[in-house]
Parts: structure tokens; sequence; C-alpha cells
């Protein structure tokens, strides 16, 4: 039999403790990798890119339009209600807002500091918005059991109303989704693959005009299928949330050229396994 002194006993010791550590870890890399993910907060930064030539051409002809449709439904209403009315003083008024829009339109684009968050307690989500690090608006408390929310006072934080009312997703009418699964992304330790999502914006009212009904905004959004949960703090839409958990959301819109809205994961606390 063959005899090690001490030292070659502490060397192949060490070597065999090395490889069972070296087997545990990848063992648990491996079944880590695919386990479904609970989470407990999560947080996504808000922020605007403005192409400021291109953004001020498209809200500019999207003004005229709706000043030539405002111009149009006045008239018609006129016209049936056969009403003694100055069409010319009329459309002088509603020319005049042309610099008002012009204001409003330039205050929708502006970046603020901007956070999305939900916060998971059991059954229920606090969800909130704060920008410049203060709350803006009530907190939104979301019941996944009962699929409804209600709003809380940020004054005081007791006084709720809006109980029990049902939870609402978007309009899911139009909506295409491509997958793009080749093409990933790792997010805080999360493997990701892109997806790309048309939606039409649900307007709800059909006597909006026409340019109006038929808004459809873009979103490429990097998802995981690991996260199972349905309430989102900024995607609305339950056939995607039913399969995916998006991570990372850029929103750009047809008419309002220019503008590129993203949403980017800051901050992701996880249930212990």
């Amino acid at each position: 039999m063959k005899k090690y002194n001490y030292q070659t006993l502490i060397k192949l010791l060490f070597l065999f403790l090395l490889t069972i550590l070296f087997s545990f870890c990848n063992a648990k890399k491996e079944v880590s990798k695919y386990k479904p993910i609970e989470i407990k907060e999560i947080v996504f930064k808000k922020s605007t890119t403005n192409d400021k030539d291109l953004l001020s051409k498209s809200m500019k002809d999207f003004n005229e339009k709706l000043i030539v449709e405002l111009k149009n439904s006045i008239t018609e209403e006129i016209k049936e209600q056969n009403q003694d009315s100055n069409l010319e003083e009329i459309n002088q008024k509603i020319d005049s807002l042309n610099p008002f829009l012009e204001m409003v339109s330039s205050e929708l684009f502006i970046s603020n500091n901007e956070f999305n968050h939900f916060r998971f307690q059991d059954s229920l989500i606090v969800s909130y918005v704060t920008i410049n690090n203060k709350i803006h608006g009530d907190y939104r408390i979301i019941n996944r059991n009962k699929n409804t929310f209600h709003y809380l006072a940020k004054i005081d934080s007791t006084t709720t109303y809006y109980n029990y009312t049902p939870y609402k997703y978007r309009d899911e009418k139009g909506l295409i989704i491509n997958e793009f699964r080749n093409e990933k992304k790792i997010i805080q330790g999360i493997e990701c693959f892109k997806i790309v999502v048309r939606a039409q914006d649900d307007i709800g009212n059909e006597e909006m005009p026409d340019f109006f009904q038929n808004l459809t905004t873009e979103y490429t959004m990097y998802v995981t299928e690991r996260i199972k949960c349905s309430f989102h703090p900024v995607v609305w839409y339950k056939i995607i949330l039913d399969k995916y958990y998006p991570l990372e959301i850029e929103e750009s819109n047809e008419v309002l050229k220019g503008s590129v809205i993203k949403y980017e994961l800051e901050k992701l606390v996880l249930n212990d396994y």
C-alpha cells in the first residue's frame, strides 16, 4: 500500500474539496439560470430622447391637423343645428389656440427625473411615481388576487378612494408582437431577449377624428420569461405579460416623430429562493 506524507495528504484533501466546491457552484448556476424569479421590488427610470428639429416639425403638423379638424367639426355642427353663427370669427378663435398648443406640446416632452415604482407585499402591490425624489400623485394599491385596485392618499397614507375598482389592461386590438430571440441582453444578471410590439392607441372615443383613431405606437422591449407576473409599472398589455416580463422598454410614435421614451430597470429586488 502506497504511503503519503502529511503535506501530500493535505494537498489531496484540498484538491478534493476544491473539486466538490467547483461542481456545486456549477450546478447551482445551471439551476438558477432557468428558475422562476419572484419580485419583491422593481423600479424603472423614465427618460426621453428628442430630435428637436424632427419633433418640432411633427408636432407642428399634428397641431395643424388638429386645428383643421376642430374647424370642420364646428362648421358641421353649426350647419346641422342651423345656428346663426359667425364662422369666420369662430375660426379666428380656433387659430388663436395654436400658440397654446405649441407650448403644451413642448412641455409634454421635457425629461424629468421620473421613476415608476412597484413594491410587492404579499397579495398587494404598492404602485407610485416619483419625480425629482418626490412622490407625484397618490399611491395605487393593486390587489393581485382580486384583480382590483384603490388609491391611498400620499398626504396621510390612510385616506382611500376608488375602492375595489377593477384593474383594467389596455385594449389589444391590432396588437402585433414579433420575437427576436437571438438578440439578447443581460439586465441586472437576467438574460433577456428582444421583442418588437406594434399597438394601436386606444383613444376610446369613436367620435374622435380619423387621425386620432389610427395612431400607433411601437415598443422595443427586452423581456424575460422567468418572471411570471400579470402586473407591470409601465406595460399594461395582458397578452404581453402572460408571455413575458419586460425589463427594458423603448416607446416611439409614428405621428410624434423625433421623440423616444425609454424605461430602464433602475432597481430589482428579488425574494429569496
